[in-house]
C-alpha cells in the first residue's frame, strides 16, 4: 500500500521538478552550498537539488516511511552532494542561525502556514541566501505582502 502511495507522490513531485529547476536557474552559482530541504518527502526535490549542487543537503521530514524511500534511492543513485536525511519537524529544527545558503520548502508552507514558514526560515537562511518556495497559487497578493513584511 505505502509503495503505491509513494509512487504516486513521486510522480506528482517529479512533475514539479521543472519549476524547481527553473528557480535554481536564476540563482547565482554556489561553490559547495549548504542546503535545507524542509519537508523532503521521498526525496524527489532533494535529488533534483543534488543534480545542481555538490554541497551538503539536509533533507528533513516527519514521515519516517517517506524518509526510508529517500535513503533507498540514495543507495542506488550516484550523487555528488553529501545528503543527510533526518526525521524531524520543521518546527523542531535547531541549527546555528544563518546556517544555510538555500532553503527549499516545496508544499511545506501549506502545512505549517505561510507566514510561520517565512519566519522560521529567516532564522536559518544566511544573509544573501535564497529561499525557494513552491506553494499553491492562492491568496497571492496577501502572500506577497507577507514576504515583504518579513524582510524577503
Amino acid at each position: 500500500m505505502n509503495s503505491i502511495r509513494f509512487k504516486i507522490k513521486d510522480e506528482c513531485r517529479q512533475n514539479l521538478c521543472k519549476y524547481l529547476s527553473q528557480a535554481i536557474s536564476v540563482l547565482p552559482p554556489f561553490e559547495k552550498p549548504t542546503i535545507l530541504d524542509m519537508g523532503c518527502g521521498t526525496g524527489v526535490p532533494t535529488l533534483t537539488l543534488a543534480k545542481y549542487y555538490n554541497g551538503v543537503i539536509l533533507a528533513i521530514d516527519t514521515d519516517k516511511e517517506a524518509l526510508d524511500c529517500i535513503i533507498s534511492k540514495l543507495t542506488t543513485q550516484v550523487v555528488s552532494s553529501n545528503i543527510i536525511v533526518e526525521c524531524r519537524s520543521a518546527n523542531e529544527i535547531e541549527f546555528p542561525l544563518q546556517n544555510f545558503d538555500i532553503v527549499l520548502a516545496e508544499g511545506l508552507l501549506n502545512i505549517i502556514g505561510f507566514e510561520n514558514g517565512l519566519r522560521l526560515v529567516s532564522r536559518y537562511l544566511k544573509q544573501n541566501g535564497f529561499f525557494i518556495i513552491h506553494d499553491e497559487y492562492k491568496n497571492h497578493s496577501a502572500k506577497l505582502e507577507v514576504i515583504k513584511s518579513n524582510g524577503y
